[in-house]
């Protein structure tokens, strides 16, 4: 079975530690000139890139700490990171997809240590567990993971197995 990860650096920890930075500047990494870069775990892209697969291209329109989402409240030394990501497909013919195609990962010094599926969807704006793309068709969908306060350097992920 061949695996081809795809990582989105998001650079949250720094969003945490310090408050007075814009949300969107941080995500955006706007220090780090280069984007797509390739790493031994895959490639990287900055929030609003497009990023292409076999079967479909898709990107991270924004990604932030929330307090809750819907409703959903972290239990206690957790927090919500919320991910809002299009999905285009580009394979010719009806994809099926999964929520559990993308997941979060963090680590330290680039040390992965460990990540979170999404939360179950609970309404229309969640990626369902599963859906399909007709050939053309795009898709936006809310991705919210329940990942612990202390947890830094965080991924959103695309894990390709085919």
């Amino acid at each position: 079975m061949y695996k081809k990860v795809i990582a989105l650096v998001l650079s949250v920890a720094a969003l945490f530690t310090f408050a007075s930075c814009s949300m969107l500047d941080t995500l955006l990494n706007k220090d780090n000139s280069s984007s797509n870069k390739s790493s031994e775990d895959g490639y990287q892209f900055k929030v609003g890139e497009n990023a292409s697969t076999m079967f479909f291209d898709f990107t991270v329109v924004s990604a932030e700490k929330v307090d809750e989402y819907a409703g959903i409240l972290p239990t206690e030394g957790n927090q919500l990171i919320a991910v809002v990501a299009t999905v285009t497909n580009t394979f010719g013919s009806e994809l099926e997809m999964y929520a559990d195609d993308f997941f979060l990962q963090w680590g330290k010094n680039g040390e992965i240590e460990s990540g979170v599926f999404p939360i179950e969807a609970i309404d229309d704006t969640m990626a369902p567990e599963t859906y399909f793309l007709a050939d053309g068709e795009t898709m936006e969908f809310h991705y919210i993971f329940e990942v612990p306060s202390t947890a830094q350097e965080l991924h959103f992920v695309y894990s390709e197995v085919y």
